[in-house]
């Protein structure tokens, strides 16, 4: 079932008389299997909408519905929630406490009471899910990780859950080009593979745009744009305004059309924009 928002407000320190709101309004609807990119200036709201849809703040005004449970109910179906949206802090290390990558896994399993082979097999699975081996990790104090090894060991606490949805918070903030790569590459299999729904907050469309299908613009709390990542050229000046710039393949399609090319600048990929060029010739 699909994340739903409907006119969303949430607001900080809401008793406070200067107080204003930090989401405003919030609609949309996430779909099944989803990919989806938030992008947004240092206090557009981006992490606020994350905890909101996690259960970690509950929306002021409007509602929130995750596989059906309304954001008035979750107090009381908090676990069931837990286990449907996992979220990964942009500093993975403030959500790791634990004296091994193993205690790490198992400490979020308890809940289900699963004997030591299941919980042992469902580590196993999620350590391998992210391309960490068992046998070499699973003794490792998690402070002794790499930020990749890290952000990777956040990810696989939640998958160890089996968990809809998979929200990151700035997730490719602080990795070199390496990182990055095998986090996208990560998160398109966990989807592919899984079928699993993830949100990713972020800043760089080129990056967001390797895995994305769908970006959205959120400005001072407020969302403004709203769009598969093919059509983020429509929105050229929208998004130049706000310091982003379009995927390398998206910018040079634009300029062309700007230049006066008859081109259609709705692409996918690099490979199609260059066939698009070729075509135009």
């Amino acid at each position: 079932m699909p994340i739903k928002a409907e006119n969303v407000t949430y607001t900080y320190q809401a008793h406070e008389g200067y107080a204003r709101p930090t989401l405003q309004e919030i609609s949309f609807q996430i779909d099944d299997g989803e990919i989806v990119g938030i992008i947004g200036r240092a206090g557009a709201g981006k992490t606020t909408l994350l905890k909101l849809l996690n259960g970690l703040l509950k929306p002021d005004a409007g509602k929130i519905i995750v596989d059906e449970i309304e954001s008035s109910a979750w107090k009381k179906n908090i676990q069931r929630l837990i286990k449907k949206v996992g979220l990964v802090w942009q500093f993975p290390e403030q959500q790791l406490f634990e004296t091994s990558v193993y205690k790490e896994l198992a400490f979020g399993l308890k809940s289900q009471r699963l004997d030591l082979g299941e919980e042992k097999k469902r580590i196993k699975e999620a350590l391998g899910q992210v391309g960490l081996d068992y046998e070499q990790f699973h003794d490792r104090q998690p402070a002794t990780l790499s930020s990749g090894e890290k952000r990777r060991l956040s990810i696989a606490c939640f998958l160890a859950l089996k968990p809809r949805y998979l929200l990151l918070d700035e997730a490719l903030a602080g990795l070199d080009a390496s990182g990055i790569n095998l986090l996208m590459e990560l998160l398109s299999r966990l989807n592919r593979q899984e079928g699993m729904g993830i949100i990713i907050t972020g800043h760089n469309l080129g990056q967001l745009s390797m895995v994305c299908k769908r970006v959205m613009l959120l400005e001072e709390g407020k969302l403004l744009i709203d769009t598969p990542t093919a059509a983020l050229a429509a929105y050229y000046r929208q998004l130049e305004e706000r310091g982003f710039t379009l995927p390398v393949h998206q910018e040079v399609l634009y300029h062309l059309k700007t230049r006066g090319w008859d081109i259609n600048t709705r692409v996918n990929d690099a490979k199609e924009a260059v066939q698009r060029i070729v075509n135009s010739l």
